[in-house]
């Protein structure tokens, strides 16, 4: 990974967070910088670099950020976390601390998929994959159902009410 010696810049030691110019050395200090256009219904398209306020509370968010017409479409953030599309239900989150993407409707709703690359596990409503633990895969009308459609585990297989067992019973 690479890291930074916030020590090794005499401009950057002295930087107090608001704007400066420095012409003869090719360098900028600011907050931040934005770039885009001003669409015709008076939103704006375009990218954000810095740290950004939330119009809707007093949340601070910085890294990457886009806007399409006035709506932010994609966040690549310095916690290690991104968002892709709009706040619907399809946005995709990535979490790149814990290895975890999932779509908004699935922490929403329960209606979208999770997918944890470091536990090896695939969860939608009605179906939970782990490869992780043991090859395990089961699809139901809910998770903590008892009774499922399918399900496969390392020892057997089950299909409603129907179980067969790696002795073949």
């Amino acid at each position: 990974y690479i890291t930074m010696n916030p020590y090794g810049s005499q401009m950057f030691n002295e930087w107090d967070g608001g704007m400066v110019i420095d012409q003869d050395n090719g360098r900028i200090l600011t907050s931040v910088i934005g770039a885009g256009k001003k669409n015709s219904d008076n939103t704006s398209s375009g990218g954000v670099l810095g740290e950004v306020g939330k119009a809707t509370d007093t949340t601070k968010e910085t890294g990457i950020l886009g806007f399409q017409k006035g709506v932010q479409s994609f966040s690549l953030l310095n916690d290690g976390t991104a968002t892709f599309g709009t706040s619907s239900s399809g946005q995709i989150k990535i979490d790149g601390n814990t290895g975890v993407i999932k779509s908004a409707g699935y922490e929403l709703n329960k209606s979208g998929t999770e997918i944890n690359l470091t536990n090896a596990t695939i969860n939608t409503p009605r179906l939970w994959i782990d490869g992780k633990n043991s090859p395990y895969l089961k699809i139901a009308d809910s998770k903590t159902a008892e009774k499922s459609y399918f399900e496969v585990g390392s020892s057997q297989v089950k299909m409603g009410d129907w179980t067969l067992d790696n002795n073949g019973k």
